[in-house]
């Protein structure tokens, strides 16, 4: 941008140069060109012979302004865009607050079929845990009642074992922690602003946020009805990369394509 405002400039102060010049020192210009055939009277045809060289200078000055006229609107675009992802990042940062206190804010109890299943093999657990532990918890139970391989591969069963454990019976404070998940990735991938490389980056941070277990409860909450296209910025941000119990991967491999557990760098 720099290099076009100089060239710009340089253009002008020339095309200004060469008039002046021409203003000052014609008639010594013109003796020159003509030699001793130089007549006074002649000085005048030979000038206008000059005509096309002063629309040409005309024509020059015109593309300086124009030029002139594109780098300023495109400092004008670029001052938006930069306005524009300094209000995305204030936004986005404010959500991810919000999003951490929504996480903060569930809780889980292990179901008493859960406790009856498990009686004799583990000591009875009617812990009521929080935030972080709440998604461990949830996910050890969910991983108890999929340990027939059929539940892994059929959906129904599946998203049926999900909701009955965990989602419908928290789903006062589970509706706001996936729907600011929701939120912040849908701003993320539906900015007309921010590049593919900002999206990522974005993106990366949302997801450093979840532990493995949340991004898992977060993949089997993306194949249920009622969250809509959840399950397409699971894939598009990739949440599933850092899921890495055995039982919750091989569950999630079967209703997700490969993209949705790789890196996105």
């Amino acid at each position: 941008m720099r290099h076009i405002v100089l060239a710009v400039l340089g253009s002008v102060i020339l095309v200004v140069a060469v008039w002046l010049a021409w203003g000052i020192y014609s008639v010594e210009i013109a003796y020159w060109a003509l030699g001793d055939i130089f007549i006074p009277a002649q000085a005048g045809p030979w000038g206008d012979s000059f005509g096309p060289f002063s629309a040409l200078f005309s024509a020059l000055g015109f593309t300086a302004v124009l030029v002139t006229l594109w780098v300023q609107q495109r400092q004008i675009s670029d001052a938006q865009k930069d306005q524009h992802r300094q209000r995305f990042e204030g936004s986005f940062f404010e959500l991810l607050r919000f999003f951490r206190e929504a996480r903060n804010a569930v809780r889980f109890e292990h179901t008493a079929e859960y406790n009856s299943a498990t009686e004799g093999k583990s000591p009875i657990d009617r812990k009521i845990y929080e935030g972080e532990e709440a998604f461990r918890a949830a996910m050890r139970e969910i991983r108890h009642w999929c340990k027939d391989e059929t539940n892994l591969s059929d959906k129904a069963k599946l998203l049926h074992i999900y909701r009955t454990s965990f989602h419908s019976r928290y789903e006062s404070k589970l509706g706001p922690y996936y729907r600011l998940l929701y939120t912040i990735l849908q701003r993320i991938s539906a900015d007309p602003v921010l590049t593919n490389d900002d999206k990522a980056t974005y993106g990366n941070l949302i997801r450093s946020q979840l532990t493995s277990h949340e991004a898992a409860m977060a993949g089997l909450n993306g194949l249920a009805p009622f969250a809509k296209d959840f399950s397409r910025l699971v894939v598009e941000f990739r949440l599933l990369k850092y899921v890495t119990s055995n039982t919750a991967k091989r569950m999630l491999e079967q209703h997700y394509e490969a993209a949705a557990f790789l890196s996105r760098d």
